[in-house]
Formats: C-alpha cells, sequence, structure tokens
C-alpha cells in the first residue's frame, strides 16, 4: 500500500506542492526575532496547517468547510507573533472557493 498525499484522480496534479511556496513567507518571518516559544508555536501550526491542507484535497462539502475553518483558525492564532501567517488565510480562501458545486452559469 502507498501512501499519497493528493488522490489519484486529482484535476489539479501536482500543482498543490507547487502552491505550498507561500508557506515559505511564514517559515521567513518566523525565523526573524521570534522567541524559541514561538518557533514550538509555529513548528505545530506547520504541522497541523499541512494535514490539513492535504486533507484538503480528500475531502468535500462540510468536511472541507470545517478544514478551511480550522485554517482560518490557525492564521488567528500565529499571525499576531508572525505576520506571515496571513498567507494560512489564502489557503483556507482558496479551500472555500472549492466548497460549492460548480455553478452552471446564467
Amino acid at each position: 500500500m502507498r501512501l499519497r498525499l493528493l488522490p489519484p484522480d486529482s484535476p489539479v496534479g501536482w500543482t498543490p506542492f507547487a502552491w505550498l511556496i507561500y508557506v515559505s513567507i511564514f517559515l521567513f518571518y518566523g525565523f526573524l526575532g521570534n522567541t524559541p516559544a514561538e518557533w514550538v508555536l509555529d513548528g505545530a501550526a506547520l504541522a497541523v496547517f499541512l494535514v490539513l491542507y492535504f486533507r484538503g484535497f480528500w475531502v468535500g462539502g462540510t468536511a472541507l468547510l470545517r478544514i478551511a475553518l480550522a485554517i482560518v483558525a490557525i492564521a488567528a492564532i500565529v499571525t499576531p507573533h508572525n505576520p506571515g501567517g496571513s498567507c494560512f488565510f489564502i489557503y483556507a480562501a482558496a479551500f472555500a472557493g472549492e466548497i460549492a458545486p460548480p455553478s452552471r452559469g446564467i
């Protein structure tokens, strides 16, 4: 059995790995003057975010809404001491855009 981070039939292919480039902003600010306690908080936040991020490609509907809200909570917790945490709001918004089925147009 092979552990997969993304579904095999994902329409976005490998690009979710490329989208993680924005986490580098969070990491950059994390290394600027944070205390060891803030490093631990940032590390835990990043670990939880990555689990939620990859899980978000496997689920839909209300489960995806819960993931988006959890990512917003992570952003709200870390942004006061790490301005790079605001990138998590963008990831949450991207997931929120996928919650509803696509519209048929007018």
